[in-house]
């Protein structure tokens, strides 16, 4: 899957990846890298949330919480034993409550089988009067103390799903992915932040040398390795077979053998997102939701390259001759605006680079203009929205605007 795309890390080409994902995992990585300060709050972030005692006390209350919720359901679910409890307590009679359950019985085709209530198209069995109908009352408390139990029992027995491993990196790696999927995309300023963690976990599942600015994730190896200490165990007749299976391949050789998933490993960063069979090429874990991650990595490097060049451009024209907000006099053209390098920019900020901050409302009409008859090329606008509200921005590349806008030079040319 290895193609010279342009804009594509080397290390990232060689991953079994779209095309596209190659590209946005490497502006992602391009990002977290250039500009290290950005992500303090996201490697503080990473820390805490996604360290093995956060995440097993936020799975324990999970585990907690779902056992009360079915305890919950159990009694509100439709529930005769809770429901004739809470009509004895509201001062129904016993007799008005036997001849419900009578009728109710008689509308479903309930029968009795011995002491058990079923349900059966014909009346081959004893029907459900007044003379049993305490016999069903019984049963139907039975089961209520039964399925009661077995939830407490349950409950009792762990502290955590069997699905939960807070203590496997590669773990809560995925949790990260999961949970910032599910999380709702902010609104402006939040979304900053928030598209700086997308981007920081999207590193994380790819670049294959450390990143110290993401944290104690950051610092994970990328690559397993070998593991050749295993406990024995000799009350496992199959012990010797599977110490001889799972015994790594030597790596004293000047190429060393990529580990698959049935040997003993110290697992690396990089089955977050892929795995080895025995023999195999490296592959996508096809349980990991790539494209709802790749929707989100979109919107978060456009984001904050929006804010990059923004930013690039302020500071080029910050010499005491920008625009207003820029630290000058507006009434000063701006000379140091020629270095801008090309990018997507906001109408305005197209203005300063061109030094007519003044014409800035014109510009923003003829590019609205032209965007609206369709007069631009395909590739000099973005759109820069707000998924969940449904807000939309147009940005603009420069090099490719500029000539439609040549009649506000201020040399006046055009």
């Amino acid at each position: 899957m290895a193609t010279n795309t342009p804009g594509v890390h080397p290390s990232i080409r060689m991953l079994p990846l779209p095309v596209e994902a190659q590209e946005l995992f490497s502006r992602a990585v391009q990002i977290v890298k250039s500009r290290p300060s950005d992500f303090k709050k996201v490697k503080k972030w990473l820390n805490k949330r996604y360290s093995e005692g956060d995440v097993r006390k936020r799975c324990k209350r999970e585990y907690r919480d779902d056992f009360a919720r079915r305890l919950q359901l159990l009694r509100l679910d439709d529930s005769p034993t809770y429901n004739r409890r809470l009509a004895i307590q509201g001062g129904c009679a016993l007799e008005d409550l036997k001849r419900r359950r009578i009728e109710e019985a008689h509308g479903r085709g309930q029968r009795l089988e011995g002491t058990e209530v079923v349900t059966k198209p014909h009346p081959v069995d004893t029907v459900i009067d007044e003379t049993n109908v305490l016999l069903v009352w019984r049963w139907e408390d039975e089961r209520y103390r039964q399925d009661f139990q077995e939830i407490k029992a349950e409950h009792k027995a762990a502290e955590l799903y069997a699905c939960d491993h807070s203590k496997s990196r590669v773990w809560r790696l995925r949790l990260a992915v999961s949970e910032i999927i599910k999380a709702e995309y902010p609104d402006p300023p939040k979304h900053i932040e928030h598209s700086r963690e997308i981007v920081a976990i999207a590193s994380l599942l790819v670049w294959p040398e450390p990143l110290p600015m993401l944290g104690k994730l950051g610092q994970w190896k990328w690559e397993s390795e070998p593991d050749a200490t295993w406990d024995a165990n000799p009350t496992d007749p199959m012990d010797d077979f599977w110490r001889k299976v799972s015994r790594p391949p030597t790596q004293d050789g000047p190429h060393k053998i990529p580990l698959h998933g049935m040997v003993a490993r110290v697992v690396g960063r990089e089955e977050a997102m892929f795995f080895r069979r025995p023999l195999q090429d490296r592959e996508l874990d096809s349980s990991l939701p790539l494209d709802d991650l790749l929707k989100l990595l979109r919107i978060a490097v456009d984001v904050l390259q929006a804010m990059v060049n923004a930013e690039t451009v302020q500071a080029s024209a910050g010499d005491g001759s920008g625009g207003p907000g820029l630290g000058g006099d507006p009434s000063k053209p701006a000379d140091g605006t020629k270095d801008v390098p090309d990018g997507t920019y906001s109408p305005t900020e197209i203005a300063r680079a061109m030094n007519a901050y003044k014409k800035r409302n014109a510009i923003r009409m003829a590019l609205k203009r032209l965007f609206d008859e369709n007069q631009l090329p395909g590739d000099a606008w973005i759109e820069n929205n707000n998924p969940v509200h449904g807000q939309a921005k147009i940005l603009y590349r420069l090099s490719l605007v500029r000539p439609f806008l040549a009649r506000f030079e201020p040399s006046g040319r055009g």
